[in-house]
């Protein structure tokens, strides 16, 4: 009888054993999953953000190319006018995505170029369009490049 009571505890601790063994590999499972996941969200958020970023850097360069033939080129015309309003909006649309999409140092570098573009598109200012544009344009990008291009983690683990 008492072999047999070993038998049974033997049998009961190793079935303890089994599961508990069962259990850590599944928290450790369940953690890798999580983290998986996290950096798949992570990658799918930046690419979101970059094409927003991508868009929105092609609206200012159709407000600068209006500008340029406004004023650098002396083609000013109603249509080009229109076609200046038009731009405006979309610069205008386009920096509010950033704004809900981006950190706030992304934002407020998107903000200052489409004031700085607004202000080349609306009237000469002395200097050729790409001279004043250029300096904004290059903080823009390089803001983006250290924020986005190489993020930290937007999802804490």
């Amino acid at each position: 009888m008492a072999s047999e009571a070993w038998v049974v505890i033997g049998s009961l601790g190793s079935a303890v054993v089994v599961g508990a063994v069962a259990l850590v590999t599944q928290g450790f499972n369940q953690r890798a999953e999580a983290r998986r996941h996290r950096e798949n969200l992570n990658e799918a958020r930046r690419a979101e953000r970059l094409t927003e970023v991508i868009n929105y850097l092609k609206l200012i360069q159709q407000g600068e190319i209006v500008a340029i033939d406004k004023y650098d080129r002396g083609k000013g015309s109603q249509s080009l006018e229109l076609r200046a309003a038009e731009i405006k909006e979309a610069i205008w649309v386009a920096q509010r995505t950033i704004e809900l999409l981006c950190e706030p140092e992304v934002s407020k570098a998107a903000h200052d170029l489409s004031s700085v573009t607004a202000a080349v598109m609306s009237a000469p200012s002395g200097a050729s369009v790409v001279s004043v544009t250029r300096p904004v344009r290059k903080v823009f990008i390089e803001v983006v490049r250290s924020r986005i291009t190489y993020p930290g983690p937007l999802i804490r683990p």
